[in-house]
Order: structure tokens, then C-alpha cells, then sequence
């Protein structure tokens, strides 16, 4: 939060992104992300990210949500695209890493989806592209993650 200007302006964290993309993918129960924006304390809840977010996910399994792929299915131009997130201090990759991090953990402890499947419903087009993926983000594999977490791997082979 920044005091003593012509408004008040908070930035995202990755705190805030992380809530944000669990409220997409169904994790946590949110309603918006809300966020202070302009001059004096005016409210919204930022759908911009929502939408943009819940056309990546629909996206990710058959192209790999390219950004014009996504853009296309908002009404929007590439550009466009580009902007609204930059506005949002964003990056169209910043955001897809951030989903695909996010549901790969809830489809490990809450599906019953192979690790192929759920590699495959991330964009990867090989599962041991999404498991070193997953070992960068979070320091273990899915397996590992699955078996501490949730669901036993050998369970859902």
C-alpha cells in the first residue's frame, strides 16, 4: 500500500496471486479479489484477472492457453490482453505459471487423475516435463507431493 498520494494503490503480491488462482481453480471459497484502485477508497472486485484466468484453464489442456488463443476468446487483441495484466503489475507467463502451480496441487490431493492426465490438463506434453516443472516449483515430485498430501499414485495409475 502506498500512503501520502493522489489515491491509494495496492500491489500484488504473490500471496494475493496465489488466493486468486485458488478461487479459480476451486480451492478456496472467494468471491472476487478486491482491491483498493484510483483516487479515494472506491472497492472493486478485479473479474479481469477471473476471466482472464478461467480462459486459461479452459485452454490449457488443448493449446497450452497460447496468448492469442486466450485473447481471441475474450473479444480482446493480444495487446489488450498484455496491457490489462501489465495495469495489474502481471505478465501473461507469470499468470499461467501461477495456474498451472496451483492446480497441479489441487488435482493431485483432489482428483483421481493419473499423473499423465493431470499433465496432460496442465498443457505439458509430456509428464516428465510437468514433473520437473513441479519439482522447480515446489521441491518434490507429484508422486511425493500425492503421497504426502492426498491420494496414493499407485492408486490412480
Amino acid at each position: 500500500v502506498t500512503y501520502s498520494s493522489s489515491g491509494t494503490i495496492l500491489r500484488y503480491g504473490p500471496d494475493l496471486l496465489a488466493r486468486a488462482t485458488h478461487q479459480i481453480t476451486g480451492q478456496l471459497p472467494y468471491d472476487g479479489i478486491v482491491v483498493q484502485s484510483g483516487v479515494g477508497d472506491e472497492m472493486f472486485q478485479d473479474t479481469v484477472i477471473i476471466d482472464i484466468s478461467r480462459a486459461i484453464l479452459a485452454q490449457l489442456e488443448a493449446n497450452g492457453a497460447c496468448i492469442d488463443s486466450v485473447a481471441s476468446q475474450l473479444a480482446l487483441s493480444t495487446r489488450t490482453l498484455q496491457r490489462r495484466l501489465g495495469e495489474r503489475g502481471l505478465s501473461y507467463s507469470t499468470l499461467v505459471m501461477a495456474l498451472r502451480q496451483s492446480r497441479s496441487k489441487y488435482l493431485l490431493i483432489n482428483s483421481e487423475l493419473s499423473i499423465d492426465q493431470i499433465a496432460a490438463q496442465l498443457g505439458y506434453d509430456r509428464a516428465n516435463a510437468f514433473g520437473a516443472a513441479f519439482r522447480r516449483w515446489w521441491g518434490e515430485s507429484p508422486a511425493r507431493y500425492r503421497r504426502l498430501h492426498g491420494k496414493s499414485p499407485q492408486s490412480v495409475r
